[in-house]
């Protein structure tokens, strides 16, 4: 397309006569990042919460940009005389205007699967990626790991990418031939507006507990956010929802069109599970849907209650997606690995001990992970952790009291401090833990931390580290570091 047909398809107010010496001139790409700017790109110029992208209308410029859309009328009238710019009344729509004609509403063009919810829904994308590869579709996924296109992985900084980076991901995903993308949807994605141009083929919702309050400000309103998916979700789509979940209840009752209901409690629901048992090995469980006379048996390799509650969502939506034999679903499931960073397992044959790695930041998945190992553990339990600093500072109390309740021990340390002092976000941690006890130790040096916790390990322990599970970094106040809690463990082990 060239800049004239993108200008007459959008929302722009005002043209500067530069920009319209270039109407002839073909469109290349489009991205909100200066720094991937071509010859012939649009540049979008967000302002975003801690950058601006006015500042780099210059260096879009230098770099090949031959359109600047911005939203701040006093940056085009500055620059309107010298510079090929338009002004947006509302850039967010503008956005979604843009991509949607230059890459040809590639929502509409491959099944998309929005996964929300606080916890699981890393997990839950990972396993419909497999059912779905194994049941010989072609695969996407957008989330908290990276991005995968088939079987070329590619990583990514947010969970839900923005408008103009989400709309390039699905364009290649169609390009490639992928038939089903399985994403995560999060609440931030959802508020802001970064999926309202995707069209949905099916939601599910796994839970909600106590995370993003600094950005939502209380609950209410994070359960809003999180609703919102299932608003975009087509009615006749399918909506897979934990009933077990008071947020999920809710959900139900608000959209009771087309809304499947999993279980671990109620033998009403659509999918339930009983006769749950958990080992060191793998979870077994008695499988219950309501489409079937039969009960089936259920093995996976994927550890713990909340992990039944995936599995049973990822049943649940496959099966409201195409009628594949539950049987061969289930048997597809029992050949399914771990995920990265997800009660990832690092076995001490020396020692015959497990350390186990998990993303857990939240009350609630701190206390499904460590219920989950005591389980298993037939010595000491042992927890590393620490919380993420400029986030949510009212969980960390409450995790700090979850992980002395539920271990033996428990080290705390670092995480990602980013702009705040490691030593104040433990004491925040501390405020909520009994100190008259010497089941807690502090060092808040993470790899030090580590260090201790592999060092001390005995026959029958097991060590959890908490926190970061996939990630490869650390991010401190004034850089990010190479920082990987397996290959570390793995180092001291």
């Amino acid at each position: 397309m060239n800049v004239e047909e993108i200008k007459n398809c959008i929302s722009i107010t005002e043209i500067s006569e530069k920009a319209k010496e270039n109407f002839s001139k073909d469109i290349r790409g489009i991205s909100e990042d200066s720094r991937q700017i071509g010859i012939h790109f649009i540049f979008v110029a967000y302002r975003g919460f801690s950058f601006d992208g006015n500042s780099y209308i210059m260096t879009a410029i230098d770099s090949g940009a031959v359109l600047i859309v911005t939203d701040d009328k006093d940056v085009y009238n500055k620059c309107c005389m010298d510079y090929p710019i338009v002004f947006s009344r509302d850039i967010h729509e503008s956005s979604i205007e843009l991509t949607d004609i230059f890459y040809s509403r590639p929502s509409s063009r491959i099944k998309i699967i929005g996964i929300t919810g606080t916890n699981g829904k890393t997990t839950i994308t990972y396993l419909l990626k497999h059912i779905f590869k194994h049941s010989g579709f072609s695969t996407g996924v957008i989330g908290t790991n990276g991005i995968w296109i088939k079987d070329k992985f590619y990583p990514n900084q947010l969970t839900t990418p923005r408008i103009i980076q989400l709309q390039s991901i699905l364009a290649s995903m169609v390009d490639e031939g992928v038939e089903y993308c399985f994403m995560e949807v999060s609440s931030h994605s959802l508020d802001l507006g970064r999926v309202d141009i995707i069209e949905f083929d099916g939601a599910v919702f796994t839970n909600l507990t106590q995370d993003h309050l600094d950005f939502h400000g209380n609950f209410e309103n994070y359960y809003a956010a999180k609703k919102k998916l299932f608003e975009l979700n087509d009615p006749d789509k399918p909506k897979i929802i934990n009933s077990d979940d008071k947020y999920g209840l809710r959900l139900c009752k608000e959209h009771p069109e087309f809304c499947i209901r999993y279980s671990i409690k109620d033998e009403t629901a659509d999918y339930y599970a009983s006769e749950i048992n958990i080992n060191m090995q793998n979870t077994c469980f008695k499988l219950t849907a309501l489409s079937s006379s039969e009960t089936f048996e259920v093995k996976s390799e994927i550890l713990g209650r909340f992990n039944v509650y995936n599995i049973l969502a990822s049943i649940a939506i496959t099966r409201s997606i195409f009628p594949v034999p539950l049987q061969e679903i289930i048997n597809i499931i029992s050949e399914f690995k771990a995920v990265c960073g997800r009660f990832e397992k690092v076995y001490d044959e020396n020692r015959d001990a497990l350390v186990i790695i998990d993303y857990a930041h939240t009350p609630d998945s701190l206390e499904n992970i460590l219920e989950t190992a005591r389980d298993i553990c037939c010595g000491q339990l042992v927890t590393i952790f620490g919380c993420g600093g400029d986030r949510d500072k009212t969980k960390r109390p409450l995790m700090g009291e979850i992980a002395q309740k539920l271990s033996d021990q428990i080290i705390i340390t670092s995480d990602n401090p980013r702009t705040e002092q490691p030593e104040a976000i433990i004491k925040d941690i501390i405020s909520g833990i009994d100190t008259n006890t010497d089941s807690f130790i502090v060092e808040s040096d993470r790899r030090e931390a580590i260090k201790i916790g592999v060092t001390n390990l005995k026959k029958g322990d097991v060590l959890i580290i908490a926190g970061k599970g996939h990630e490869t970094y650390q991010i401190l106040n004034d850089r990010t570091i190479d920082f990987n809690d397996e290959l570390i463990a793995r180092e001291f082990l």
